[in-house]
């Protein structure tokens, strides 16, 4: 077999492993331009002969010491748009990837750091926000990273550099193919990492829903609508803070009736100003009026509820800070 050294070193009657074969072999000579050699470092050209071994079962790949490379079945990577590319890269998008030799096509999930001007690399203890889609301007910021789904394992070692191309673009087109390039960050081996590891990651997504207060009960209570469906189990959302279009924090107590409605509490009484409107509101109603009339008026006070959804969580469990 001859090739360059990539890292490393390699002495004579040292054990090799072929990962693409899955098999190890003892080194039994060296030559580096036909001259024999016992030991050979980075960046050297060489050949070398191994023990009991056929030739035609290996064209092409990487010869490394035992267990320096793994089969990768997915992984974490950072990942910087080609200025040059001027298509879509977006979550869910596949692309063809290729690390070494090999090119395989993988799924991708992007996702970034919230403050990507003061970013420190990835950590599993951060959290990180879903990202839709790479824009052009964001090409060679850091801060942005991705998950690649591999659609069958590739052999690599860590940290390895990769490159995502769409390849499968017509051959005759003028625009660029790379689409973008980065390096491993975390490498997953186990085949069921979806189920086993994938939850650790924190990546969310930012959900808001709206809905309006009904009717006033006390200075320190309110009942609401609209923010869930008649279904929802609104048990899930107890405790849960919520904030008033007039400013007011509380937090959802519990449901009131079976329509969807609930109850708001907060720690202090209402503003004057927002049980003016309210009371505004209650006055207009008339027993010819519907509730959904009631609340579109001007003298209306939105309930915003704001939490956090982690997209790899089993549980879809919600959050807030």
């Amino acid at each position: 077999m001859t090739g360059t050294i990539l890292q490393g070193h390699v002495n004579v009657n040292d054990t090799v492993e072929i990962p693409h074969l899955k098999v190890t072999k003892k080194v039994k000579s060296m030559q580096m331009f036909r001259k024999p050699v016992t030991s050979a470092k980075q960046g050297d050209r060489l050949g070398i002969c191994v023990t009991q071994f056929d030739p035609s079962q290996f064209e092409r790949g990487y010869v490394c010491a035992a267990s320096t490379m793994s089969q990768v079945h997915g992984a974490i990577v950072s990942i910087h748009r080609i200025a040059y590319y001027k298509s879509v890269i977006s979550s869910k998008h596949k692309f063809h990837i290729t690390i070494g030799h090999d090119t395989v096509m993988a799924s991708l999930q992007l996702f970034a750091t919230a403050n990507r001007e003061g970013d420190v690399g990835f950590t599993w203890s951060r959290e990180f926000i879903y990202v839709e889609e790479l824009n052009a301007g964001e090409s060679s910021n850091s801060g942005f990273y991705a998950l690649l789904q591999f659609e069958k394992p590739i052999t690599c070692m860590d940290e390895a550099l990769f490159i995502g191309s769409k390849l499968d673009l017509d051959v005759n087109t003028q625009s660029c193919r790379i689409a973008f390039h980065g390096k491993l960050i975390q490498s997953f081996t186990d085949a069921d990492y979806q189920k086993t590891k994938l939850s650790d990651l924190k990546v969310y997504k930012s959900k808001e829903r709206k809905g309006v207060v009904e009717r006033i009960v006390d200075d320190y209570t309110v009942i609401g609508r609209n923010l869930f469906k008649k279904e929802t189990n609104i048990q899930s959302f107890v405790g849960m803070k919520v904030e008033l279009s007039t400013g007011e924090a509380g937090v959802i107590e519990g449901s009131f009736g079976q329509s969807g409605k609930f109850k708001v509490a907060f720690r202090g009484p209402l503003n004057e100003d927002t049980k003016s409107r309210l009371s505004a509101a209650g006055k207009k109603k008339s027993k010819s009026a519907s509730a959904d009339e009631v609340v579109s008026g001007s003298e209306s006070v939105e309930i915003l509820l704001s939490f956090k959804r982690y997209i790899y969580d089993e549980k879809k469990a919600m959050k807030q800070t």
